[in-house]
């Protein structure tokens, strides 16, 4: 059975393809650094206070993807949007019980394909590291020891 969540990205990407078709692709003005510094602010939403991949084809949380930037974010003076990020990441795993691949823009926890992620968690904890965000671990102790747990019986090999 397909997920009805699949249909609805299925859509969305085909909205988005005709609107570039008809309007083409945003563009930024001014230098390279400026250019950059749009990007980085666009792909913040402010109403959801978290970090997504894109504004267009992927407005989602993955934890790869912001694995891969939480430093350089952090170095970019980004560190309050980065903790609110992870902040509203802990609320919604929580929730679902399980630290996922990604959030969906309707703020859904969600792995894809439809099986455990054995990079997510390491990654995600990655991020919790990277940022200092110790106020966050000390709040969803019991969760994340929780997800570790479950990492250690479903990945690691005990032999």
């Amino acid at each position: 059975m397909i997920n009805a969540m699949y249909i609805r990205e299925g859509f969305r990407f085909l909205n988005r393809r005709i609107n570039v078709k008809l309007h083409g692709r945003k563009s930024f003005k001014g230098n390279a650094k400026e250019i950059c510094e749009s990007i980085i602010e666009t792909c913040y939403d402010n109403k959801q206070k978290s970090f997504r991949v894109s504004p267009n084809n992927y407005p989602h949380y993955y934890v790869r993807d912001f694995s891969w930037c939480t430093k350089p974010l952090i170095e970019l003076g980004y560190k309050e949007e980065v903790l609110k990020t992870l902040e509203r990441a802990l609320e919604i795993f929580s929730k679902a019980d399980a630290v996922r691949v990604a959030i969906s823009n309707k703020g859904v926890a969600f792995n894809f394909p439809n099986m455990y992620a054995v990079d997510s968690l390491p990654l995600f904890l990655r991020c919790l590291r990277q940022a200092k965000a110790t106020n966050l671990i000390k709040k969803h102790k019991q969760f994340l020891n929780k997800e570790i747990n479950k990492f250690y019986f479903i990945v690691l090999d005990k032999e």
